[in-house]
């Protein structure tokens, strides 16, 4: 971990794993590398790519559905059944994007 960052606070240490920060020089080099990839890879220009891209993240956020739901509730404070449903419903969204590309 770089040194120097600042250690992130969380409301409910148990819920997400603590971490640093990355720092204003790494977050400057990591946005520079998502620009290049976009201005200079395929995925402007190949609606298939995206949609591929979609189905999986849809699929994956099925597979962890109950993991982000757990997730949600204890970060967030949300009631599990309120969070099992925000879960399903993100994974939804995601399916009908994919099919509108």
């Amino acid at each position: 971990m770089p040194s120097g960052s600042a250690r992130l606070q969380l409301q409910d240490p148990q819920a997400l794993p603590q971490g640093r920060s990355s720092g204003s020089t790494r977050q400057a080099a990591a946005i520079a590398a998502a620009r290049n990839t976009f201005d200079n890879g395929t995925w402007a220009y190949d609606p298939q790519l995206r949609s591929l891209a979609l189905l999986e993240l849809a699929n994956r956020l099925t597979e962890r559905a109950e993991a982000i739901a757990l997730t949600l509730s204890r970060e967030m404070g949300k009631t599990l059944r309120d969070a099992r449903w925000e879960a399903t419903v993100s994974r939804g969204s995601t399916a009908i994007h994919r099919e509108r590309e």
